[in-house]
């Protein structure tokens, strides 16, 4: 029998012929550890988890050099019993007496590590872990990625995409001013005639614009969702520098037409996703898992937003359960989770047009997406397929 608790102690039973094996067989350079053995009450030890670690080499050690079948069959069971993987422990309970061989050990272990793998799990949304991998770690280009990106998608269907919309908006001003200077001396940012320009133009939700009104804002960092768009250009390779000005580039010429709205759409929302930190846009800290993880809260998304939802509520299902754990954790106020939620995976969709939301405004605080439902744009760009 093997538990656990939480100052990484194990307690381990072994039975009668399993400590007389590992007495007998293996070598020892931790006396202490002899001892544990040694005298150990009814076969129960309890370790640390480095002792477990060195018990388990000098067990391995010995295995290849057992002659006598049972020996070297019951020396297996031990060093099973001591495996990190919870998993591998519970069946080497099972091999006492029903698994005459290692090969049927490693079957069994195989099956069982199969079956949790497909098994869905509530707590991940109805993902299975095999699936939920498959969302974090494959790439995003990868052709087995689950979620697939429509590209064929029209310019129609991106009516209500405001970054959409609005990169189009900073592209075409660029271009028609390309023998202008665009770009500031010092920093290389859009200039004041490039902002004053396309802010006279963009699309920006009401309390975007309340606050350039309220702080004048002439500068692209005053404006968040110019600055952004700016940034996702550079590393999408829309636009480069040239001296003091902002270039379009041939591809990007390419890109702003009315026939390849959805190839440009698409680049964006990959670039924005997977090439920018995300974090740098608010002041939370890192929490690198959050992106890492997009691809889980994606589904997540699709799946709990077809009907309006309080945010809330959804906060609590959008990521996954160590995110969670990881954001809890680190929290330093009570909002801290749903304000992250808002800033990194909420607005951000609501800007590509691919949710709805309804905001509240506050007098002691800016305005709070209160609820989220999914646009029609959402299923037409975004497919999973496991």
């Amino acid at each position: 029998m093997v538990s656990y608790n939480k100052r990484q102690l194990r307690q381990i039973h072994l039975l009668p012929k399993e400590q007389e094996a590992v007495l007998r067989h293996c070598r020892f350079t931790d006396n202490n550890l002899y001892t544990k053995i040694m005298n150990a009450p009814d076969g129960i030890i309890v370790l640390l988890d480095f002792e477990i670690a060195n018990l388990r080499r000098s067990i391995d050690e010995q295995i290849p050099f057992q002659a006598d079948s049972e020996v070297k069959r019951t020396l297996c069971v031990i060093s099973n019993k001591l495996s990190p993987n919870k998993v591998i422990t519970s069946l080497a309970e099972k091999m006492v007496d029903e698994y005459e061989s290692m090969e049927q050990l490693q079957d069994l272990v195989n099956n069982e590590m199969n079956k949790g793998n497909a098994t869905p799990d509530p707590e991940m949304c109805g993902l299975s872990p095999s699936q939920v991998h498959d969302l974090i770690y494959l790439t995003w280009e990868d052709e087995r990625f689950p979620i697939k990106f429509n590209e064929n998608i029209s310019c129609n269907d991106l009516k209500n995409s405001a970054f959409f919309n609005n990169t189009r908006i900073l592209l075409n001003t660029l271009a028609a001013m390309k023998e202008q200077a665009t770009a500031t001396a010092a920093k290389g940012k859009l200039n004041r005639k490039v902002v004053k320009t396309v802010c006279e133009k963009m699309y920006l939700n009401p309390w975007h614009n309340k606050l350039i009104q309220a702080v004048g804002a002439k500068n692209e960092t005053d404006i968040k969702p110019l600055h952004i768009i700016r940034l996702v250009c550079k590393h999408a390779g829309l636009i480069r520098k040239s001296k003091n000005k902002w270039l379009v580039t041939g591809h990007a010429n390419f890109l702003r037409t009315d026939e390849n709205a959805g190839k440009l759409f698409r680049l964006l929302f990959l670039t924005y996703f997977r090439k920018l930190n995300i974090g740098y846009f608010d002041r939370h800290g890192e929490f690198d898992s959050i992106q890492q993880t997009m691809g889980y809260s994606f589904h997540a998304l699709s799946k709990k937003t077809a009907d309006p939802i309080k945010m809330g509520k959804l906060t609590q299902e959008i990521f996954l359960p160590t995110v969670l754990d990881e954001i809890n954790d680190d929290m330093s106020e009570s909002k801290r989770l749903e304000h992250l939620a808002h800033l990194r995976v909420i607005e951000p969709l609501e800007a590509f047009g691919l949710l709805e939301c309804e905001w509240e405004e506050d007098k002691f605080t800016l305005p709070q997406i209160v609820v989220v439902k999914k646009a029609g744009l959402f299923d037409k760009f975004m497919r999973f397929k496991f």
